[in-house]
């Protein structure tokens, strides 16, 4: 480009193009070059093709992180080299005439730019003596290669590929109902159904020809509802104890004291802090002791039971961007339950800024299902240096974060059913100016983004409690699952711009320069992170 007239500064000029490199991703129409490596047929990736695209209404909170210091993006980003060729730099030639000229003449382009023959040539020649230290030149009509990337650590990106994939399995399934609201017009067998399933009067017992017997039996129950202590008192009438089976044996001198706890953490990491780095981290966990029922209870075995229950889950998801470090989302849910109270509390907060808070306590039952979420949008600016020339890359991670919650709570004969879906969709964006250097050149520069960073949906299940179906059991379920895609697809930016070349000299030659900021195919897998089911009689 050349150099500004008036007395324009070369600071000012950088300034409005780092101003410029701040209009919104989406707005970019540019269309970057292929992948020199890209199979023929490919699709080219387009500027931010896999940007997120938020669901109408979706607002999003936006964080700018700070500028990455060009010491760090000298360490991380390395040169592809060849064997080095000797440097002849150009010749001071007028494009038109072909004839030489002296540095302070001036020439016109082919592009109709004007500019001064020794400043444009000592720009070229700058470049072309890089170029030529990597084993590459501008005087033919070949196509450069990358010439820069990202340092990628493949040792390490392997191992933590292979650790989280041994995780991800496919677990025995668990007998497990998510806790859905019931109408108050739902048949009284769809509800207990709801409550109590074939696999649960199993652990009891009883067999599918008793389940079924004892459901219709139930359904004709004038039961004020299906909570755990409403189905128990049904047990006082002999009309609902099927043929054959053998109920509990009352316990009232004593109480049995049978603890509950199953936690499983889970930690996923992949990448490097200075360069790209996405994780995922947090638990599920039930809690609770239980104290032993009378068959049939007692009013005080259903209304001052010791036994309480508590259900945990929660997920913090963020990553980094060449030693930018950012939290995208994090989610808690805790619901406890016993017999004079129930509580919910969650919490759901998206770049530090919460999005849901949810506080209730109810005496008796309570049950309520719900989803939020919230686009966010982090960023940071990243020189990128390439030879004698230095872009200007706005690097951001776009997308939406939130979570779905289905919960039961239910006193008297306590329990907990719940579940806590966190998810994270989040992609790499990219805008870029050109930054300092290569005035004369008329340079044009551009990005490509088509990355992933973290898509992450997760389900967390539980059930912990006491429960009833013609006998007493303890309920004990936790299920994990997961579906996660972290760092696969290409970020890049380049330079284009016409030059010289020989043999033919000004014969329209044009030029990319190429540096990949991330070019991995990255990771997927889904499975059952646990499954536990160690529900029995009580």
């Amino acid at each position: 480009m050349p150099r500004p007239q008036g007395g324009c500064s070369r600071l000012s000029v950088f300034t409005l193009l780092l101003a410029a490199a701040t209009l919104p991703a989406l707005g970019q129409g540019m269309v970057p070059p292929p992948s020199p490596n890209q199979p023929k047929g490919a699709l080219s990736p387009l500027a931010n093709a896999r940007a997120i695209r938020l669901a109408p209404g979706v607002a999003t909170i936006a964080q700018a992180m700070p500028a990455v210091q060009a010491l760090h993006a000298n360490t991380v980003l390395e040169d592809i080299k060849k064997t080095p060729i000797p440097h002849l730099p150009f010749q001071l030639i007028d494009p038109k005439t072909r004839k030489p000229v002296g540095p302070n003449d001036k020439i016109t382009l082919p592009d109709g730019r004007v500019v001064p023959a020794g400043a444009y040539y000592k720009e070229l020649n700058s470049l072309e003596a890089w170029l030529n230290s990597a084993g590459h030149t501008l005087k033919n009509k070949d196509a450069l290669p990358v010439l820069r990337r990202t340092a990628i650590n493949a040792t390490l990106l392997s191992a933590q590929s292979k650790q989280i994939a041994s995780f991800h399995k496919v677990l025995p399934k668990v007998d497990l109902q998510r806790i859905k609201p019931t109408a108050a017009a739902a048949p009284i067998g769809s509800q207990i159904q709801s409550m109590v399933s074939l696999g649960d009067a199993q652990k009891l017992g009883l067999s599918p020809q008793q389940y079924q017997d004892g459901l219709k039996s139930l359904s004709g129950a004038k039961l004020t509802s299906v909570a755990p202590n409403h189905l128990a008192q049904a047990a006082v009438a002999p009309l609902f104890k099927p043929a054959g089976t053998k109920l509990n044996t009352a316990i009232t001198a004593i109480k049995v004291r049978k603890p509950i706890h199953q936690t499983y953490p889970f930690n996923f990491e992949v990448g490097n802090a200075g360069t790209f780095q996405a994780y995922l981290r947090g638990k599920g966990t039930i809690d609770g002791e239980v104290f032993s029922v009378s068959t049939p209870p007692t009013k005080d075995d259903l209304e001052n039971s010791e036994s309480h229950f508590a259900f945990h889950g929660d997920a913090t998801a963020g990553g980094a961007v060449f030693n930018q470090s950012f939290t995208l989302a994090t989610a808690t849910a805790d619901f406890t339950s016993s017999a004079k109270s129930n509580s919910a509390k969650m919490d759901v907060s998206v770049l530090g800024q919460s999005i849901f808070h949810l506080s209730e306590s109810a005496p008796a039952k309570w049950e309520k299902s719900s989803k939020f979420s919230k686009g966010c949008d982090v960023h940071t600016t990243i020189p990128v240096p390439i030879g004698p020339l230095t872009l200007t890359v706005k690097l951001g991670v776009q997308g939406e974060a939130g979570l779905e919650y289905g919960v039961g709570l239910y006193g008297g004969l306590p329990m907990v059913r719940a579940w806590v879906d966190p998810f994270v969709h989040s992609s790499v964006y990219a805008q870029a100016g050109v930054g300092i250097g290569g005035d004369w050149l008329g340079l044009s520069a551009g990005v490509g983004a088509n990355m992933t960073l973290l898509n992450n949906d997760m389900e967390i299940s539980g059930e912990a409690g006491v429960y009833w179906f013609f006998a007493f059991g303890i309920k004990e379920k936790l299920v994990v699952h997961n579906k996660l895609e972290m760092l696969s697809g290409r970020v890049y930016a380049f330079v284009t711009f016409g030059h010289p070349c020989i043999p033919d000299v000004w014969n329209a030659c044009p030029s990319t320069l190429t540096v990949d900021l991330w070019s991995w195919p990255g990771l997927k897998y889904e499975g059952d992170l646990f499954a536990l089911d160690l529900s029995r009689p009580l």
